[in-house]
This record gives C-alpha cells, structure tokens and sequence, in this order.
C-alpha cells in the first residue's frame, strides 16, 4: 500500500474535488449560512440520524456540514475500517481541499472519537498531535472558527472486567493485541494530553458521562444520544438561531439522512461518490 503523508495528501486535488469546491464555495455564499465541520468515527456514524437535526436547532438554516467519520475510522493512518470497508484516514482526505474553497460563512466544528488510534498502536503523543494538525487547519481556514473537543470515555474504560474486554476487542478490533492494562493507562494519557492541549489552544472539551455508556465501553448508547451531542453542541456557546423552536421532543423531530463517502474501499477495491451525497431545503453533506 503506497502511504502519502499529511502534506501531500492535504494539497492532492482531482478533477472531482475542483468540482467539490465549486459547489461548496456557491453555497457557502450566503454570509447567514452556517458550516459545521465534523470530524469523528463510530459515534459519528451511529448518532447521525438525530444528530442532523441537532445541528439545525444550534446553528438554524441553511447548513453545510462537512464530514469525515466512520466506523474504525483513523486520524493518523492512510487508511482504516472495520469489516470490509476502509476509509481514509482523517488527517488524508479530501475535506481539507474542499474546506479551503467554503468562504463567507459562519463556522462550527467538532473533533471527537478521539482514541481509534489507541487501539491501532499509536501512542497518545502522537494522536494529540494529529488532533492538533486538524485544530490549526480549521483556524487557518477560519480563525474565528468555534472548535469542540470530546475527552476519550476514560470512566467507562476504567470500569471494564478482563471479559467484557476480550469479547469487546475480538469483535470491533480483532488484528489488536493490547492488553485491558495497556488501553486503560493509554486512554487516562491520551485524556491528560488532550486536556493540556484544549488549555493551550484555548478550545472547549467536553467530558463524556458515565451513564451514557452501557456494556459497550465507547459508544453512547442509542437513547443517551441526543443528551450527548445537546451537551457537546452547547460548548460551540453560540446564540440560538431566529426561529428556534423550543420544546422539540426527540420524536417530533426530523431524522437526519446518513450521507455516502465520497472515497473508500470495499473488498479492497476503491468506490467513489459524487459530493454533496444529500441535499434538503436546509442542509447539505459532503462527507469524506
């Protein structure tokens, strides 16, 4: 596998992504527009559906919301997955180029599931160090641009038993061999330095509750979704959108529809797909 580094693919750019950019900056035109940039891995994925509309009760209409998530996915690798699907790492994928294009716009992003990399053999110094990498990107593509951090469930990885462990291991990551000693002490180091690095750069980190986890130890469990993304979107401490609707309940609300990535891999054979993957009367997202 031919690895790029961050630089090279950062300023890679196809004929499909030019078009990409097009796109994205005669959106993003409308100084009233909103972008949110999202960068994460599982719980991305699985709370999509009631995130979306999350997203529009914090930050209103119209929205662009560019992505980078997926199961397994990576920070720091070329490429990463689970199952048969591979995805690219964040730190290598096409969002950078596109982000550079969006202008004229108000900004938002959010940096979470930061702790894949654990479990892939990189240490946490150099996982801080790549969140650190997507931190000064966003703030060179918007200074004024309003960053979350999430910290790594360093509760709910303290609480586990050797077997819940073991079986938790062999199903989502069955190629490691890190010992339940070995992920706890990493994962409590990996939260320090990220601390350390949300007080240096001065961004907000929001802390994960114990009871939004069950006998899965990293992923929000389905009902605590919606309280877990509300708390983590209010540290953007932006004022509600004109209009706001007030007293929402989780079932009135509209279900975000999850978007296709625009590059990854199934059966190692690599698919594409054309950006914007969904496009409403109030949002658009192109994920990567």
């Amino acid at each position: 596998m031919k690895k790029d580094t961050p630089d090279s693919a950062h300023s890679r750019s196809s004929t499909e992504n030019k078009s990409d950019n097009r796109v994205a900056a005669d959106s993003s035109s409308d100084g009233d527009s909103v972008t949110a940039v999202l960068l994460g891995a599982s719980n991305l994925t699985l709370a999509w559906p009631r995130l979306v509309p999350l997203l529009h009760e914090r930050c209103g209409a119209p929205l662009q919301i560019l992505t980078a998530h997926g199961m397994g996915r990576s920070y720091f690798l070329d490429r990463s997955g689970f199952a048969f699907r591979q995805l690219p790492g964040i730190l290598h994928c096409d969002l950078w180029n596109v982000l550079r294009e969006v202008t004229e716009c108000r900004s938002v992003a959010l940096i979470t599931d930061i702790g894949n990399d654990l479990v892939y053999g990189q240490s946490p110094l150099m996982i801080v160090d790549a969140v650190r990498q997507c931190i000064l990107r966003l703030r060179d593509w918007r200074s004024d641009c309003r960053i979350v951090l999430t910290s790594p469930p360093v509760s709910s990885v303290e609480a586990l038993g050797a077997v819940r462990f073991y079986l938790f291991r062999s199903a989502l990551f069955p190629l490691s061999r890190l010992t339940l000693d070995e992920v706890r002490s990493r994962t409590a180091e990996l939260d320090l330095r990220l601390r350390q690095l949300a007080d240096e750069l001065q961004i907000p980190i929001a802390q994960p509750q114990p009871h939004w986890y069950g006998l899965d130890p990293i992923h929000v469990r389905r009902r605590f979704q919606t309280e877990a993304f509300e708390r983590i979107f209010a540290c953007w401490d932006i004022p509600a959108p004109a209009g706001r609707t007030s007293g929402t309940t989780p079932n009135s609300r509209p279900r975000g529809q999850r978007p296709q990535t625009a590059r990854y891999w199934r059966f190692g054979r690599e698919q594409t797909t054309p950006q914007p993957s969904v496009v409403t009367a109030r949002h658009s997202v192109r994920s990567y």
